[in-house]
C-alpha cells in the first residue's frame, strides 16, 4: 500500500499518522506499506497521475488497483477496511498462449475480457492499469500481456453475460482503436464502458463494491447456491430490458446472507428498495425496504415476472430480518427480543420497556451484559415491577423497527404503550 504525499500539505500529517498506524495494525509478511514523497518523488507521482494529495494506491501481486473508492475520512480503521475490500476483479498478467483459456473461463462465469498487448515498460501499459474506475464496470475481468512488436499493441475486449448463449445483434468482441494512435485512460474507460451497456446485469454484486443511491431499486436473484446462470440471465433478458429503471442483480451469497434468513439450498427473489432510504451509521449504507420470495425450488422467468408485478402493484409486504422469537423462562432474566416479536413487546399497553441495543461483535457491547442482567434482576425480581420490561436486541442479526437508534452500544427506554416513542438514548 503506498500512501502519496508530502510535509508541506498540512493535509498529510495526520494522514500519514493513520497510516502508520495502520501498517502497525496489519501485520503480515505479505503486504508493505510504503510512503511516497510527492515532491522528491514527484515523476513516480506523475507516473500514477496523482492530481490530489494525500493518495493511496495498491501494488496487488503486480497488478496495481488505483484508489479511487477511498473517499471517506482518511483513520486507520477506514484504510484497513478498504483494504479488506479492493475493487474486483484485479488485473491479471499472464502469457499470450493463456489468453484464450483466461477468456473462456471467465467467460462461462458470465464475465466478459479486456485485454491489453502492451510493450513492457511503455507509457500504453500504465494508462491501461489506470484507464478508469475498474471497480465500477460489472461483470469485467482485466488481463495484460506483454508483446515485444510494436503491430501487437492493442486491447480487445471478449464475451459478456450471455455469451454462452449469443444473441443476434449483440457485438461479442471489439477491438480498441485510440484517437491518433495514443491511448489515454478516460477513452480506454469509455471503450469499455460503452461495450458493457449491452449488458444490464450485474453478477456477483454486493453492495459494498456498488453502493446503492437514494432512488435505486436492485432485484436480487439467488438460485440455489448461488451460482450466475447465463440461461436464466438470456430468459430474463427482454423483462430486464422492460424495466429498465431496476438493477437486476445475481448477489453474492454473503450479500444475501447479510439481508436475509435463508438456508441452503433454498432460492430467493428480492427487491431492495432504495426510495427515501435512511442512513444506517453501523453499516455506513443506506437503509432499504426488502421485499423477498424464498423458495426451495429454482428460480424461473415466471418466478420474476409476477414477484415484480406485485410490486409494481404495492401488494408485496415488507421483508424483515429476524432471529427466532425466544421465550424468557427465568423472571430475573431480561428478554431477549427480535425483529418478528418487537411490536408486540414495545406496543404492550401494560408496559414500559428498556431495551439495550447492541451488535454481535461489538466490543464495547460485551461488558455491558453482566450490568444489564443486574439491571434486569433489579426490576424483574428484588422489585416485581410488573409494568416493566427489561429486554436486549442484536441490531445485527435482526432488521430494526426504531429507525432513529443508530448508534451501539444504545439504550432505549419506550413509554408504555407509545409507537416506538422512545424518551431516552
Amino acid at each position: 500500500m503506498a500512501l502519496f504525499c508530502n510535509e508541506k500539505e498540512s493535509k498529510c500529517k495526520n494522514v500519514y499518522k493513520e497510516f502508520v498506524k495502520a501498517s502497525n495494525e496489519l501485520i503480515d509478511n505479505d503486504v508493505v506499506f510504503v510512503y511516497v514523497d510527492t515532491i522528491s518523488l514527484a515523476k513516480t507521482a506523475d507516473n500514477f497521475e496523482i492530481k490530489n494529495i494525500p493518495k493511496i494506491l495498491t501494488f496487488k501481486d503486480f497488478d496495481p488497483e488505483k484508489g479511487y473508492t477511498f473517499n471517506r475520512k482518511y483513520t486507520k480503521e477506514n484504510i484497513l477496511e478498504w483494504f479488506k475490500l479492493l475493487p474486483e476483479p484485479s488485473i491479471e498478467i499472464m502469457e499470450k498462449n493463456n489468453v484464450e483459456k483466461y477468456v473462456e473461463m471467465h467467460k462461462k462465469k458470465g464475465y466478459a475480457s479486456i485485454i491489453a498487448f502492451c510493450i513492457r515498460g511503455s507509457d500504453n501499459a500504465n494508462k491501461f492499469v489506470h484507464f478508469g474506475e475498474t471497480q465500477k464496470l460489472p461483470n469485467l475481468a482485466v488481463g495484460l500481456i506483454y508483446v515485444e512488436n510494436d503491430e501487437d499493441v492493442k486491447i480487445e475486449i471478449f464475451n459478456g453475460p450471455g455469451s454462452t448463449i449469443p444473441k443476434e445483434n449483440f457485438k461479442y468482441k471489439d477491438t480498441y482503436v485510440p484517437y491518433n494512435g495514443i491511448w489515454t485512460s478516460d477513452s480506454i474507460y469509455q471503450f469499455a464502458e460503452n461495450y458493457m451497456k449491452q449488458f444490464p446485469v450485474i453478477i456477483n454484486y454486493h453492495r459494498k463494491s456498488l453502493p446503492p443511491l437514494n432512488g435505486d431499486i436492485y432485484f436480487y436473484i439467488f438460485n440455489r447456491f448461488g451460482e450466475y446462470s447465463d440461461t436464466l440471465y438470456v430468459e430474463l433478458y427482454d423483462l430486464i430490458m422492460k424495466h429498465n429503471q431496476i438493477k437486476f442483480v445475481f448477489p453474492r451469497k454473503d450479500e444475501v446472507l447479510e439481508h436475509f434468513n435463508i438456508e441452503n439450498n433454498m432460492s430467493l427473489i428480492s427487491i431492495m428498495d432504495y426510495n427515501n432510504a435512511s442512513f444506517v451509521t453501523l453499516s455506513q449504507m443506506l437503509r432499504p425496504k426488502k421485499y423477498a420470495k424464498i423458495m426451495d425450488e429454482n428460480i424461473t422467468v415466471s418466478h420474476v415476472e409476477s414477484f415484480l408485478d406485485e410490486f409494481l402493484k404495492n401488494n408485496l409486504a415488507v421483508y424483515r430480518k429476524s432471529e427466532k422469537p425466544i421465550k424468557r423462562r427465568e423472571k430475573q432474566k431480561y428478554q431477549i427480543l427480535c425483529s418478528n416479536d418487537f411490536e408486540s413487546y414495545v406496543m404492550d399497553p401494560e408496559k414500559l420497556v428498556l431495551i439495550f441495543y447492541h451488535v454481535q461483535g461489538c466490543k464495547e457491547c460485551k461488558p455491558l451484559f453482566t450490568f444489564w442482567d443486574t439491571v434486569a434482576n433489579y426490576f424483574h425480581l428484588e422489585n416485581k415491577y410488573k409494568d416493566v420490561l427489561v429486554a436486549t436486541m442484536d441490531a445485527k442479526l435482526n432488521d430494526m423497527i426504531d429507525e432513529s437508534v443508530d448508534y451501539y452500544p444504545s439504550l432505549a427506554l419506550y413509554p408504555k404503550g407509545k409507537q416506538y416513542k422512545m424518551i431516552n438514548k
